[in-house]
């Protein structure tokens, strides 16, 4: 399981190094210089939902 926790984390991490400049670049380009706050803004939402998800599922299984 620990690997696989591991492995999950290296993944987005090389992912998000590999995209972030790239998403960024092509939203300055498109529209404002804030627009990339607001792209954040989702995806951290979207983040902490997920998050709070697996804990309470992964939670009630264990229970």
């Amino acid at each position: 399981m620990r690997g696989l926790v591991v492995g999950l984390r290296v993944g987005t991490s090389g992912v998000g190094i590999a995209l972030g400049p790239v998403i960024g670049g092509i939203l300055l380009q498109r529209f404002a210089w804030d627009s990339v706050f607001w792209v954040c803004d989702v995806i951290g939402t979207l983040a902490i939902c997920a998050a709070f998800l697996c804990l309470f599922g992964f939670i009630f299984l264990t229970t």
